[in-house]
């Protein structure tokens, strides 16, 4: 009798555990798995919308960064800054879309949350997070219904590395800054919602807050912003030798104005290509 009751409360509080979760997901709450890989302390993620990227900072420093996919146009990732709520191991899914409880997925093989979701921004209807997909192809993509997707693999990694109340900012920079030694470039990506483009001023501003001896060409920037090429473009030089103190443009005020991001590889220790060539191909198939 004494087996029986236990067994009668475990599985009261198994249901009990059951959550709605963004869009109608049913997400089955399970114990975090302790990572068994040491990882640097994370003290906050960055996803980017147009470049579809998830950076990991230790500090001020990119300990590592992801592929993802975000909202697709009518769905746009909510903006802003958040904290992982919490973090639920092989979840399962409810269809959001028909009658609740009517199509459910277990956790497995074929469930479209993968096997990890980390939750950061509840909303009247439910909630939005970052989990896998057992749809690859859609990472790298404007695909979900406002969620962020990940390899499976990927994600598996992230919840190893992320805490509840990790600090999630969700940012729409169509304009990374992405010097290489003394190279100075740029990546630019597509106003897939519209929100507006920096110009080239704005752009050789947010450029030389970071790098006040920048050298840059103003042609070749307004050239880049008018073709989103999704990769690396050359704009000159992170420092001219040939300026002086005295030679040092002021650095520019703070504006309002879509702004570029600055993503510097020395940050990060590694060179931060935006994606491998899979994934990479992807996007402009998508794109075109």
């Amino acid at each position: 009798m004494a087996g029986l009751r236990s067994n009668v409360k475990l599985y009261a509080m198994m249901v009990a555990l059951t959550l709605n979760l963004g869009f109608g997901f049913g997400v089955s709450a399970a114990p975090a798995a302790s990572a068994e890989t040491t990882h640097p302390e994370v003290t906050k993620l960055v996803i980017n919308i147009p470049s579809r990227t998830l950076w990991v900072y230790s500090g001020d420093r990119i300990v590592r960064y992801f592929p993802v996919g975000v909202g697709r146009p009518g769905y746009m990732t909510p903006l802003g800054q958040y904290k992982i709520t919490h973090k639920v191991l092989e979840p399962g899914w409810e269809h959001p879309y028909v009658g609740r409880g009517k199509i459910r997925i277990p956790p497995g093989e074929g469930n479209p949350l993968g096997t990890r979701w980390m939750g950061f921004h509840y909303y009247k209807n439910g909630e939005y997070g970052i989990h896998g997909t057992d749809r690859p192809s859609s990472v790298g993509q404007f695909s979900s219904h406002g969620c962020v997707r990940m390899k499976i693999k990927d994600a598996e990694t992230l919840f190893d590395m992320v805490e509840v109340g990790t600090p999630v900012e969700v940012t729409y920079q169509t304009v990374l800054v992405r010097p290489k030694g003394n190279e100075m470039r740029i990546v630019v990506y597509p106003d897939v919602f519209k929100r507006g483009m920096p110009d080239a001023e704005k752009v050789i501003n947010d450029i030389r807050r970071q790098y006040p001896y920048a050298k840059v060409d103003p042609e070749k920037i307004r050239q880049a912003l008018a073709n989103p090429l999704q990769q690396p473009i050359a704009v000159g030089l992170t420092r001219d030798d040939t300026m002086t103190a005295m030679d040092k443009p002021p650095v520019p005020p703070q504006s309002s104005a879509p702004s570029s991001e600055v993503v510097s590889a020395s940050n990060s220790g590694k060179e931060l290509e935006p994606f491998d060539r899979e994934t990479q191909s992807s996007m402009h198939e998508h794109l075109e």
